[in-house]
């Protein structure tokens, strides 16, 4: 391909070439390999854009045993380029009859020019001298062999170290570097690595190397080499073959996201191989059967048609032997060891009621400065009382129940052996002891909603108890200071925060959260005694900013947003009505109308408390009809808000700005009599306290 020049002769990219790199390794750890694609690919477009390198395409593979990207179509140069440099200010170049200073001829110097190539320009400061200065881009294969090492070296990863006698620091020890611009090799060296053409294949089924030709070919020979480089290839072979021999069972593979990213990122060459375990263990609860094949075994589960689990289990190796036999039965005889353990736990966590492992949580840490989980359930035990007692008063004595319970299955063996069962299996322990079944719920449901996107608790008891331990965990990481940071939130109190407040929201809970996060404060200090200054306002602005995010990630107008957050948290149900409300009545014509009466309200009222108003003191007639249109907002707009119309309150609203402009218009507000101006000054903060019960519609001023 002929490089290429633009109108005035400057070439602008020349040829274009695809360009490799692989990095060869041992075996990295399946949750090393997305962070470092991921990084790769973005660190490769940023700086070849910094380069002023025009590209293609970005591709980034792995497996185990390698790291690679493809970029495409890059240009072989980088563009030529022109740039003004200024030098000093005419005046002081050139003397009164235009010749040229010592001060224009050490610039003309200093840029490798000839006198006569300056040239005055006007800038904003005046005219100064200046050149024009041509530079020729770069060679990209100069380029990329310089920066190539740096990006090995620069790729993140969860711990890395040195191996050998190398200076580089790697996850895993590095074996080979591939690394092609076209057809030609990349030539650097990484340490005593020198970059080639070489790619190994399979570990144990093609071990042998290969040349690459060129970065077009290079998934072809991986796969001759028994590799599928490409993820999203090994991930649709696992789950086609996988469905394929489920559908042979009569059916079905339990999807599972994160399970199936972490089997793909464990195999090169992914080969199905189907199990059985004894039907025995379907005694086990099903999610204890689901979380052994799946955390101690890496295998999918199967289910049937109406949603049982089969006695049967799908496994990716990551070799093709001759008889897939061997692997199948060392499979099973794991995982009949796994399950056997499972089910000794099981029914020997069976023989203890849940209560009786309370004392055990006495040794259990919740946080070094906040106590052990047997405080941590004591408050649990009385916020769930006072929250019952607010929300759900028909269930204050289960909800109670439930807070003495919730904890207590991190004190059994199967839990131990399993994190991730917490309350599952507390729940079933307990519906096994003859607990209610709305407490045994309330067990298992507390911790939610886990994750982004999870199901919030169904249910008063569980939601009970679920936002006392969440309001517990946030009160009392505050008031130890372990508030979370841009570099960590060990403890998930942003998690816990948005829990709180998707299960207000999404259940329609008109309570104040403001009384809830007092109530966990008062069990915070009456076991660690008086706590810091200001800490609950602290909790409640930390509230407001969650809020404030949450709303804006769903697709809320940002400045709708900004004027019912800060008064949203003693109603959230309410104040997403006054949001939603307000969203549709910025569309409409009269909507300016409300801005600028609130807006002229509260230019003179400020940040004053509204007070008591002395009717005997109006003089003028636009006063007693300013003080009737107050007595009508402090009825009609919490009538309107109690009815679900926020909309229809600022209609009305909107309506009346007439009569707030004649009283403006026709009325001293700041009379030089002390009792007329304070007395008018408390009217109309009682006005503009109507108004911020359905939006701050000062924060609006700006779409008015």
């Amino acid at each position: 391909m002929l490089e290429r020049f633009d109108s005035f002769g400057f070439r602008w990219g020349g040829k274009l070439r695809d360009f490799l790199l692989e990095i060869g390794t041992e075996e990295l750890p399946a949750s090393y390999l997305d962070m470092a694609l991921e990084w790769l690919s973005s660190k490769a477009s940023r700086r070849l854009e910094e380069l002023r390198l025009s590209h293609g395409k970005i591709l980034s593979w792995g497996t185990p045993r390698r790291i690679a990207l493809v970029v495409e179509d890059v240009a072989e140069v980088q563009p030529d380029r022109e740039e003004e440099v200024l030098g000093p200010p005419e005046r002081v170049a050139f003397d009164e009859r235009g010749n040229p200073t010592k001060a224009a001829v050490g610039f003309a110097k200093a840029q490798g020019v000839s006198l006569e190539e300056l040239k005055v320009v006007d800038t904003p400061k005046g005219r100064y001298v200046s050149v024009t200065r041509r530079s020729l881009g770069s060679s990209a294969r100069e380029i990329l062999a310089s920066e190539v090492p740096n990006w090995i070296r620069e790729l993140p990863f969860p711990k890395s170290m040195r191996w050998g006698e190398l200076e580089l620091k790697f996850a895993r020890p590095i074996r080979w570097i591939v690394a092609l611009w076209g057809d030609q090799v990349l030539d650097f060296q990484l340490d005593s690595i020198r970059s080639g053409r070489t790619t190994f294949g399979h570990r144990f089924m093609s071990p042998n190397g290969a040349e690459v030709p060129s970065p077009r070919h290079y998934l072809e020979i991986c796969r001759s080499l028994k590799v599928l480089v490409d993820p999203g290839e090994r991930s649709k072979r696992i789950l086609e073959e996988s469905e394929k021999a489920a559908r042979a069972l009569g059916g079905r593979v339990l999807e599972d996201p994160d399970l199936l990213k972490t089997v793909v990122n464990l195999v090169e060459y992914p080969v199905i191989v189907v199990g059985r375990f004894s039907e025995e263990f379907l005694e086990l609860p099903r999610e204890v059967l689901v979380t052994v094949m799946k955390e101690q075994q890496k295998f999918f589960g199967l289910e049937d048609s109406q949603g049982n689990l089969l006695p049967h289990f799908i496994s990716v190796a990551n070799i093709c032997p001759p008889s897939l036999e061997t692997i199948r039965r060392g499979n099973e005889r794991v995982l009949k060891a796994r399950l056997s353990d499972a089910r000794f736990f099981f029914k020997e966590d069976q023989k203890r009621r849940l209560e009786e492992r309370l004392e055990k949580l006495e040794g259990m840490i919740f946080h070094a400065k906040l106590g052990t989980l047997r405080q941590k359930v004591e408050r649990l035990e009385r916020l769930s009382h006072l929250l019952a007692q607010a929300i759900a008063p028909q269930a204050v004595a289960k909800a109670r129940r439930a807070a003495t319970l919730c904890k207590a299955d991190l004190a059994t063996e199967m839990v131990g052996e399993f994190p991730t069962l917490q309350g599952t299996m507390g729940s079933y322990y307990a519906l096994l002891q003859g607990e209610d079944t709305e407490v045994a719920q309330a067990i298992r449901e507390h911790y939610l909603p886990a994750f982004s996107g999870d199901r919030i608790p169904a249910g008063p008891v569980s939601v009970v108890v679920a936002l006392a331990d969440k309001l517990d965990t946030v009160a009392g990481c505050f008031s130890v200071g372990e508030v979370p940071t841009g570099a960590g939130d060990p403890l998930g109190v942003r998690r816990a925060a948005l829990g709180i407040l998707r299960i207000l929201l999404e259940g329609g809970l008109r309570a104040s959260l403001r009384s809830m996060v007092r109530w966990a404060l008062d069990g915070i200090e009456s076991q660690l005694g008086r706590l810091k200054e200001g800490v609950e306002e602290e909790i409640l602005k930390f509230f407001v900013i969650r809020l404030e995010n949450l709303w804006i990630s769903q697709g809320h107008d940002p400045a709708a947003v900004s004027a019912i957050v800060d008064n949203a948290l003693e109603d959230l149900p309410q104040a997403m009505e006054r949001l939603e409300a307000l969203e549709r009545f910025m569309g409409e014509e009269n909507f300016n109308d409300l801005a600028l009466s609130f807006k002229r309200v509260m230019n003179i009222v400020g940040d004053r408390t509204p007070g008591p108003v002395d009717e005997s003191l109006f003089t003028q007639p636009e006063e007693r009809d300013l003080m009737d249109l107050v007595n009508w907002t402090e009825v009609t707009i919490p009538k309107r808000l109690a009815e679900h119309d926020a909309l229809a309150a600022m209609k009305e609203l909107a309506s009346q700005r007439p009569r707030i402009d004649r009283f403006f218009d026709k009325v001293l507000v700041n009379d030089p009599d002390t009792r007329l101006r304070s007395n008018r000054l408390n009217m109309l903060a009682r006005l503009a306290s109507s108004f911020l019960k359905l939006a701050d519609f000062s924060k609006l001023a700006g779409r008015a």
